[in-house]
C-alpha cells in the first residue's frame, strides 16, 4: 500500500550534503540534534556515503517550513558546501516503520536495548525506529 505524505500532514525527506570532513560533521549532527526537536522534527540519523554528497540524513519534520528550518541548521552544522533536498511522497510499505532491517554481531554489542534487540535479520526494522 502507498500513501502519499500529504494524508498525514508530516514531511519526510532525504536531506544531501557535500562536506570537507563527513565523519566529524555526521558525529557532531547526530549528537546535537539526534535527540532534539520533539514532535517538530526528528534527525532519523546522519549516514556517510561513497558519493558526490557524503552525508545524508534522513528527516522528518512537522510541516514544510519546520523542515526548511532544520535544513538550514544541518547546512550550517556540517559547514555544507552543496544540499540536495529529496523529499519523500510516498512510502512502500506503508507505514514506513513496518520493514526489516538488519543487526549484525559488531552493532549487536553496541545496541541499548538488548531485550528487544537480536543478531540478524529483524521485523519491522530494529526497535522503534522513526522511520527507515
Amino acid at each position: 500500500m502507498v500513501v502519499k505524505e500529504t494524508e498525514n500532514g508530516r514531511v519526510r525527506a532525504w536531506v544531501l550534503i557535500k562536506t570537507e570532513s563527513p565523519e566529524a560533521a555526521a558525529h557532531q549532527l547526530y549528537e546535537e540534534l539526534g535527540s532534539q526537536g520533539g514532535d517538530s522534527f526528528v534527525l532519523v540519523r546522519a549516514d556517510v556515503v561513497d558519493y558526490h554528497y557524503n552525508l545524508v540524513v534522513p528527516v522528518d519534520a512537522e510541516s514544510w517550513e519546520a523542515l526548511q528550518d532544520l535544513v538550514c541548521t544541518i547546512q550550517k552544522r556540517t559547514g555544507a558546501r552543496e544540499t540536495a533536498i529529496m523529499r519523500v511522497v510516498a512510502h512502500v510499505p506503508y507505514p514506513p516503520h513496518d520493514t526489516d532491517g538488519f543487526i549484525t554481531p559488531q552493532e549487536a554489542e553496541l545496541y541499548t536495548d538488548t531485550e528487544s534487540m537480536k543478531v540478524g535479520r529483524q521485523r519491522n526494522s530494529p526497535g522503534c525506529n522513526p522511520w527507515g
